[in-house]
């Protein structure tokens, strides 16, 4: 009956793994494949991946915080430097091509790339515009934990406050979610590093006595997700990988989620733009074939982006050290 939350930080490269692996199959009916209504129903759940991405990455930057005390302007440098150098890979060439074929201006182009776009016209790379927000207001965050004492009620507050700007504002409801999740995140990382064991039973119950409330008021599409799946989302995943079967995959694909995620995004757009010029009409019902095609090359790019990307850091790294 009882989860230990040290688990989310023991598995956090492999369940990231499992989350990059759901948003693959997420974007499979989300983009161009061609599914019976109950598959995409299942499939459409895979969205809570990003969430969960989002919730992990709170935890750890909870953490690094902590560990890093005094030093804001090193820790901003080390998480934009490892946020921007494979988006940037990605990115660019991916925003010039589509600049290029939809008439785009160059104003345009940049503002895509440096995801200011997604605040302007909800455009663009959505998660690396969120994940950005949170990282620049993560040590204000942290700060205000800390001195509550992390108190619960301080996380609601902030919680409330994060779905009242949504609302009254207009931003966009993967915003919403992540940024609470984020949220939640940070909230539970102490109590992850102090191995904190919870009623995984209680919770559940919880998230279906919410999801019932919440679909009597008309607030079911303002309530992340995870609130409802906590079982699905988090416990079945780490169960499997700590009980069932060690699965090297999940460690791999965790590895370059990040570059997996947006490689998935940019090649599934392409594939869509030029597939009929790759695979034959007779092999393109349902768009299986390109989907596949998507998914490998989305994987081995991802690979070498993530090998690059190490090399670029280490080299930045370097020249800090020697400064």
């Amino acid at each position: 009956m009882y989860f230990n939350l040290e688990l989310l930080s023991k598995y956090k490269k492999e369940l990231m793994g499992v989350y990059a692996i759901g948003i693959i199959l997420c974007h499979a009916h989300a983009t161009i494949c061609d599914m019976p209504s109950i598959v995409e129903k299942i499939l459409s759940l895979g969205t809570i991946c990003t969430e969960m991405f989002m919730l992990l990455s709170g935890i750890g930057i909870f953490y690094s915080l902590r560990k890093n005390k005094g030093k804001i302007i090193q820790w901003y440098k080390k998480r934009f430097l490892r946020l921007f150098v494979p988006y940037l890979i990605l990115a660019i060439p991916y925003y010039v091509w589509f600049g290029y074929i939809n008439n785009h201006s160059v104003c345009t182009i940049l503002l895509n790339i440096s995801t200011i776009n997604y605040w302007i016209n909800g455009s663009g790379a959505w998660f690396v515009a969120m994940i950005t927000l949170c990282y620049l207001l993560a040590p204000l965050v942290y700060n205000i934990y800390v001195y509550c004492n992390n108190n619960p009620f301080i996380f609601i507050i902030l919680f409330l406050i994060v779905f009242a700007l949504s609302f009254f504002l207009g931003f966009y409801e993967n915003a919403t979610y992540s940024s609470s999740l984020f949220l939640l995140g940070m909230f539970i990382s102490p109590y992850v590093q102090e191995q904190k064991r919870i009623n995984w039973l209680y919770i559940s119950i919880i998230g279906i006595l919410l999801y019932v409330i919440c679909s009597k008021i008309s607030m079911l599409a303002f309530m992340p997700r995870i609130f409802f799946l906590f079982p699905l989302s988090i416990i079945i995943p780490i169960f499997f990988i700590d009980k069932i079967y060690y699965v090297k995959t999940f460690l791999f694909m965790g590895k370059i989620s990040f570059e997996s995620y947006l490689t998935n995004c940019f090649l599934g757009v392409i594939l869509m733009q030029y597939g009929h010029f790759i695979i034959p009409e007779k092999l393109a019902t349902g768009n299986y074939i390109q989907y596949l095609l998507v998914v490998i090359l989305g994987i081995t790019v991802s690979y070498f982006t993530h090998k690059l990307s190490n090399i670029i850091l280490n080299k930045c790294t370097n020249t800090s050290s020697n400064a």
